[in-house]
């Protein structure tokens, strides 16, 4: 969630500069979590009618405004959304514009999911460095916690091999 409200509150209209994979993953996520969150509360609401036969006009009104909630709520992420994307595409070495064929059907939002997904270009490129924490994180990962520090590894002790 520190991810979520790095690119949302930070960085929410910031269309330049790099976004790490593991950054934009956190926001898709947490974008994902609230969507299911207002799912779910639409959901309940609408079963509640089912119960009686009639149905009161507070239900229907509570209906109409987690709708309209919902509906502001995917307004006010729009952009944060295309910085997100864009900042993401800039650490792949590609182009922002790369966003505008995403609507196109059966064309556009693969390939964009592909360039979203793709890995970040290793040291910095014409728009800038990458973050700094990115490349210390996988070294970590990849070097199984020897290059966090001097201290204990994170990922435990490698696994040894029964002799004989």
């Amino acid at each position: 969630m520190a991810a979520f409200g790095k690119v949302v509150l930070r960085n929410c209209l910031t269309f330049s500069g790099r976004a790490s994979r593991p950054e934009f993953r956190c926001y898709v996520l947490a974008i994902y979590l609230l969507c299911f969150a207002a799912n779910i509360a639409v959901f309940l609401a609408a079963l509640a009618p089912t119960a009686t036969v009639h149905v009161p006009q507070a239900v229907n009104t509570l209906i109409f405004l987690i709708f309209a909630a919902a509906g502001l709520a995917g307004l006010a992420l729009l952009l944060p959304g295309l910085a997100a994307a864009s900042r993401r595409l800039h650490d792949a070495g590609r182009s922002a514009w790369w966003l505008l064929p995403a609507p196109v059907p059966m064309i556009g939002f693969p390939v964009l999911l592909v360039f979203l997904l793709a890995r970040s270009e290793d040291g910095p490129n014409r728009h800038g460095p990458p973050e700094p924490w990115t490349g210390a994180w996988l070294a970590c990962l990849r070097d199984r916690g020897r290059a966090c520090g001097n201290g204990p590894r994170l990922l435990g002790p490698p696994p040894t091999m029964p002799r004989g």
